[in-house]
C-alpha cells in the first residue's frame, strides 16, 4: 500500500476494537507512507482503538516506511511526515497484557524506516505494555532517522518508552 501526499484532519479515528489507525488501521502488505499527516482538528480524542492503535497506522504486519520525499508530481509538496493526534489505547490483548501504541505505529511486525518525523501531540496512552513515541512494539528491525517526538507517554504496563516501547533491533540516529 502506498500513501502520497495525504492526511487526515478530522475531529477522530475511534473504533471499540483493535487494529486503529489515523491514516490505516492494518496493513498486511508493506506500507509506504510519504510526505503524509495526522492532525485532529478539535475535541481530545483523536485515535483511539483496544489495541494496536497508532497515529499513522495501528498494525503493519509486514514492513513500514514513513518517510519525506522531494516535491514531484508522484509525492506531492515534500514534507516531513507528523502526527498531532492523542492517541489510546483502552484494553490490552487478552492472556498477554499488550496493548501496542505509537504516536506514528502500534505494532509493526516487519522493518521499519522511518525519516524526518516528527510526533507532537499531548499524550499516547495504553492500558497494558509495550506504549512508546514513535512505534508501541517494533518486532523486526527499525531504522529511524532525523525524527522527535514531543509528547507525555503514559502507560499502566510495562515497555514504555519516549521513542519506541518494546523493540528488538533499533537503529537511533540524529
Amino acid at each position: 500500500l502506498n500513501i502520497y501526499a495525504s492526511y487526515y484532519g478530522g475531529t477522530s479515528v475511534t473504533s471499540t476494537s483493535y487494529d486503529v489507525g489515523g491514516l490505516v488501521g492494518l496493513s498486511s502488505g508493506a506500507l509506504n507512507v510519504v510526505n503524509a499527516y495526522v492532525e485532529k482538528s478539535g475535541g481530545s480524542v483523536a485515535v483511539q482503538g483496544t489495541y494496536n492503535v497508532g497515529g499513522i497506522v495501528g498494525n503493519a504486519s509486514s514492513t513500514f516506511s514513513l518517510t519525506s520525499n522531494a516535491d514531484s508530481a508522484t509525492y506531492g509538496t515534500q514534507l516531513s511526515p507528523y502526527s498531532k493526534a492523542n492517541v489510546t489505547g483502552t484494553t490490552a490483548i487478552v492472556n498477554t497484557g499488550y496493548v501496542n501504541v505509537g504516536g506514528l505505529a502500534g505494532y509493526v511486525a516487519g522493518t521499519s524506516t522511518i525519516t524526518g518525523a516528527n510526533v507532537s501531540v499531548g499524550t499516547i496512552t495504553g492500558a497494558g505494555h509495550s506504549v512508546g513515541g514513535f512505534v508501541g512494539n517494533q518486532a523486526g528491525t527499525a531504522t529511524i532517522s532525523d525524527s522527535s517526538v514531543s509528547s507525555s507517554i503514559v502507560s499502566t504496563g510495562s515497555n514504555v518508552g519516549g521513542l519506541i516501547g518494546s523493540g528488538n533491533t533499533v537503529t537511533l540516529t540524529n
